[in-house]
């Protein structure tokens, strides 16, 4: 499956783990049959229902709300927003995970569109 995932959006070597974490989420998510019913792996581990937001298609084009850049606060008629790679959902935030290759940095943000369909820029 995380080939799936590198060869779809033709990303780089440098993007495998994120490929590997996505593809076990996935797996996790995947119902399957246990003593006569049907369930999901991470049901059966935490007693609750997956979040299906972690279902999106990875290495997709992501737009998301950055009120800073660096440590400077954006004004009014600078643009609010940010282009970056949807690498994966969070594990201390609930949030999308983003990496923007032109800075080389991770964000984690709630504020986002995706666009499933552009061709990733991973420089």
């Amino acid at each position: 499956m995380a080939r799936s995932y590198i060869n779809d959006k033709q990303m780089p070597r440098s993007y495998w783990w994120w490929a590997i974490r996505h593809a076990t989420r996935v797996a996790n998510i995947i119902p399957v049959k246990f003593n006569d019913s049907i369930t999901t792996p991470f049901k059966l581990v935490y007693r609750t229902k997956p979040d299906l937001r972690q279902l999106f298609r990875l290495f997709c084009t992501s737009y998301f709300s950055h009120n800073k850049d660096g440590t400077i606060k954006c004004t009014n008629v600078q643009a609010h927003t940010l282009q970056g790679i949807a690498v994966g959902w969070s594990d201390t935030a609930n949030g999308l995970e983003v990496y923007n290759p032109s800075t080389k940095q991770l964000f984690t943000t709630n504020r986002f569109k995706l666009d499933e369909h552009s061709s990733t820029k991973h420089y």
